[in-house]
Formats: C-alpha cells, sequence, structure tokens
C-alpha cells in the first residue's frame, strides 16, 4: 500500500463512483471552502496503483500558528477494513504534523444505526457500531454529533411515479394534487437573480427565527457546484388561475341554477353553494395580487444532485402563500426529476432526530415523512488529536465555558 498526495481528477473520479459518494467530498466543496480560507488536500492509499480509501481533508489556521484538519462526510473507504484503515490513519498522522496540523476532525458518511420512517431502530438492520470501537483503538476519541448534518430523511427513487407517489401519505397526495390545480410553475434562477432566493431565505429566517447565510454563500455555491446546483423558485400565474377559477365559478353556478329547488336536493344544492362562495374568495383573492403583478413567488429551494442522490438542502417560503402549497409542488417536482435522470435516491436531508411531537422542529420531519420513506442516522464525528496543542486548546474551551456558565 503507499499514501499519496492525490490529484484533482484522481480523487473526483475515485469519489464519484464510491458508494460513500457525497457532495461534501468533492472538488466542488473544496473550492467553495477555500473561498472562506480553507486549504484543500486530497489524500488517499493506493494498491497495485488503484484508489482503496481517500479523502478530501480541508485545513485552516487557528491559534498558535496551527492548523485544524477536517474532512467533511468523509473520507472515504471500507471502514470495516482495519488494515487499510489503520495504515491511512498512520500516515494522515503524519502528513498532518508536517503540515502543522494539531487535530483531525472527520465524519464518515456511514449510517450508525439502521432506522424505519418513524426513526425506530430495525432490529435486524445494517449497523457500523464496531466501526466505533475500531476507530477508537487507532486513536480517535468519539462524538456522537456532528458539524454537518447528522439525521436525515431519505426516499428512495429505484421506482416508477406511480409506485411513489401512491405510497405517499393521503394528507400529501392530496396536497400536491391541489397544487397541480393552482396554475404554478418552476423557474430556475441564473447566478445574476440569485437575489430572489435571498429574498424568499432572509424572510423565512425572520419569521422562524434562524441565522441566514449571505448573498455571497449562494453565489459561491451556485460558482462552485455549477450544473450539479439547482435554485429553483415556485411562481403561480396569476391570469390563468384566475381564468380557471372564473371556469369553475360558472360551472358552479350553471349546476345550481339547473338544480330543481326542493327537499330533494337541499343538501346538494347547500354543497354547491359553499362550493361558489369558497370560489368567490378565491376569484377575490386572486384580483388583489393581480393588481401587483401577473405572477407571485411562492417560495423556493436549492438542491445538489450528485453521485446516486438528490439532495434537497436549502429552502424557504412566503407565509402568506403556504396555501397555495408550493412547497409540495416542488417537492414532487423534485422527486421526478430524481426519478427521470436515474437517481437511487431523494435526500430530504436534515432532520432534528428528536421524534417527540413537541421538538421545536418536529414539522421539519412532518413535512417529509409525508412523502414516505426512512430515517438515516449518521455515525457521528471522529476526533484524532494531532499535536499536544490539541489538549491545550480543550483546557482553554473548558476554561471559557465554565467562566460563562
Amino acid at each position: 500500500m503507499k499514501f499519496e498526495v492525490l490529484s484533482e481528477v484522481e480523487f473526483d473520479t475515485f469519489a464519484s463512483n464510491h458508494e460513500q459518494s457525497n457532495f461534501m467530498q468533492t472538488s466542488m466543496m473544496a473550492k467553495m471552502r477555500t473561498n472562506y480560507g480553507w486549504q484543500k488536500h486530497y489524500l488517499g492509499v493506493k494498491k497495485d496503483n488503484h484508489i482503496i480509501m481517500a479523502g478530501l481533508f480541508l485545513s485552516k489556521k487557528r491559534k498558535f500558528n496551527k492548523y485544524e484538519f477536517y474532512s467533511p462526510h468523509g473520507f472515504l473507504g471500507d471502514y470495516h477494513n482495519q488494515d487499510v484503515l489503520a495504515f491511512f490513519t498512520d500516515n494522515l498522522k503524519k502528513y498532518i504534523k508536517k503540515n502543522k496540523g494539531y487535530i483531525l476532525i472527520i465524519e464518515p458518511y456511514i449510517i450508525k444505526q439502521e432506522r424505519d420512517i418513524d426513526g425506530n431502530i430495525l432490529e435486524n438492520g445494517k449497523n457500523n457500531l464496531d466501526v466505533i470501537k475500531v476507530m477508537k483503538t487507532l486513536g480517535y476519541n468519539y462524538l456522537d454529533s456532528s458539524e454537518q448534518t447528522k439525521w436525515m430523511f431519505c426516499l428512495d427513487t429505484n421506482k416508477d411515479e406511480e409506485t411513489i407517489f401512491k405510497n405517499m401519505r393521503q394528507n400529501t397526495r392530496n396536497l400536491i394534487n391541489r397544487s397541480l390545480k393552482n396554475c404554478l410553475y418552476i423557474e430556475e434562477l441564473s447566478y445574476n437573480n440569485l437575489d430572489l432566493f435571498k429574498k424568499i431565505s432572509l424572510n423565512t429566517s425572520e419569521r422562524r427565527n434562524f441565522s441566514d447565510k449571505p448573498l455571497s454563500y449562494y453565489q459561491n455555491m451556485f460558482n462552485s457546484f455549477k450544473d450539479n446546483l439547482k435554485y429553483l423558485v415556485v411562481k403561480m400565474d396569476l391570469k390563468s388561475y384566475l381564468d380557471t377559477l372564473n371556469r369553475e365559478y360558472s360551472d358552479v353556478t350553471n349546476k345550481i341554477n339547473n338544480t330543481e329547488d326542493n327537499n330533494k336536493n337541499k343538501g346538494k344544492l347547500k354543497e354547491l353553494n359553499v362550493t361558489k362562495d369558497s370560489l368567490m374568495k378565491k376569484i377575490d383573492e386572486c384580483k388583489n395580487l393581480l393588481k401587483d403583478n401577473d405572477n407571485i413567488v411562492l417560495g423556493g429551494s436549492m438542491f445538489i444532485t450528485y453521485g446516486n442522490e438528490v439532495i434537497y438542502l436549502i429552502s424557504g417560503n412566503y407565509k402568506e402563500y403556504m396555501h397555495f402549497n408550493g412547497p409540495y409542488f416542488l417537492q414532487w417536482h423534485m422527486i421526478k426529476y430524481a426519478i427521470k435522470n436515474g437517481y437511487k435516491r431523494y435526500n430530504f436531508y436534515g432532520i432534528s432526530g428528536n421524534f417527540d411531537k413537541s421538538d421545536d422542529r418536529y414539522g421539519v420531519y412532518e413535512f417529509k415523512k409525508g412523502f414516505n420513506g426512512y430515517v438515516e442516522e449518521l455515525i457521528g464525528s471522529f476526533v484524532l488529536p494531532i499535536s499536544p496543542i490539541y489538549y491545550l486548546y480543550k483546557f482553554i474551551d473548558k476554561i471559557k465555558k465554565s467562566g460563562n456558565s
């Protein structure tokens, strides 16, 4: 076995075909991170001139002129092959020490324990608990947490549209069907109009009380991931929607006029009049919206397509338009995209991992759960001390925390 610094092309070729392939372990993410002061390192192990284990490692200067090394959702390899794992770890220590590093943090893109849609551990499911033991013997400290997303909700898309739609919850299917009647359409944003997505994300962050990312972040992601990234917004064609409502209103009015008013038809007429009143309210709402524009933006999302999956990464929506079901329209649009383009799974990405309904983020999980699928818990992170400075850092952090308590 040989430890080598890999070229970008070598690494990308290996990573894109690996079973643990993910957008964090790409030269695209390396490019993104270099915009924020990180340095990139492509390191791997070769046997018979073939890469058998590798990773993107990022480094950034911290205190005392020492560097933190970090492999987001990496590295990529067989964590059950202890010989290769030990060889890679030993050589990583030497490389990092040589490059003034004091710590290595990795976050393998492997599951901890296989779970079902409700987050329950499957009795006979796969797990990588043995990996934790092996990593500890190699000197890694285990953290059951992660800087990157640790809990995800995923949907396998190696089925046809009809089957996947049929397997969704009834309420989710109903909301998708309603959205299809609202004259909605998808627009993909270019670099020059990413400010539209920024407006959506800012509005959502202020409403839900979380920190929004700056426009430069969305621009950097666009430039780094290029064809592997999509900023999609859901818009509503108000003129077409008004035409649809007027036709429906006319049809209901005709039915009322052609239905004899007697005891036999009392229930039917009542139902028709309720529908008529509801349509009139929608028509009035649409006319008010039309005073400003011919269309409105309901919300938008950022997606990454890489390896075997489509990843739903960031989204935002305008609360006042949520009743038009834009999020359901957009999710179904991209699920169909994943099916059509041969992606094996649709990754709804982050959930809290807390399945108690009282949890603040339970609504996010419930929304994603409606599309059917399963919960995926990644293994967490491992910290490998490289230099005694690591323990000094820990001591300083401990003092800071005790001072703030």
